[in-house]
């Protein structure tokens, strides 16, 4: 088994809307390395629109991916499982930074939007077409967020589930988790 080991690295800085700390977790392996940052950020403030897209836009997190090796990586999923009060509906739209670009949510830089698995409490991102990691990916997590959902989801975080990933991410999560939370004080419990 490949050794990794995980890094918390806990940030002092301002969120753009939110004005709290956040909690940046980096896991390492042999392979590639995988950074979740939280945010909180309201990317379009315009009443209307917050009504006919049946809440905020938020863009939720930021998951960036080294590639540390010449071989291909693909992805075609990404699962991430809730952890906290029972929720009826999610809504989340998966995005991709290009290099040397600003982050713009808009359909060429769409990945895939999330179905959500009520059942199991998992926001399942399956992607359109197999995703190839460059040396540097850099993923934008975009939410819908109604009004009387925020504080549910800042009280909670998602895990990043092993399942659909490809081998050299799913041995690093063996032993340790990938969460995106949004609340300094939810417990990130980390095995390495």
């Amino acid at each position: 088994m490949k050794q990794s080991s995980i890094l918390l690295i806990l940030f002092g800085m301002q969120l753009l809307s939110a004005q709290e700390p956040t909690i940046s977790i980096k896991t390492i392996s042999k392979d590639i390395e995988l950074h979740i940052l939280p945010q909180w950020h309201n990317l379009d403030e315009d009443e209307e629109r917050c009504v006919q897209f049946g809440g905020a836009w938020i863009e939720a997190g930021v998951i960036t991916l080294r590639k540390k090796t010449r071989e291909p990586i693909n992805m075609t999923h990404l699962i991430l499982r809730w952890q906290g009060p029972e929720l009826e509906h999610l809504v989340g739209s998966l995005y991709q930074r290009k290099p040397d670009k600003d982050f713009m949510p808009i359909e060429q830089n769409l990945i895939c939007d999330s179905n959500w698995q009520q059942s199991s409490q998992k926001l399942i991102f399956k992607f359109l077409q197999p995703l190839s990691l460059d040396a540097l990916t850099e993923l934008r997590l975009v939410l819908t967020v109604p009004s009387d959902m925020e504080e549910k989801l800042k009280s909670g975080a998602l895990k990043v589930e092993a399942d659909y990933l490809p081998d050299q991410i799913k041995e690093m999560l063996q032993n340790q988790s990938a969460v995106l939370t949004f609340n300094e004080r939810v417990k990130v419990h980390a095995l390495s």
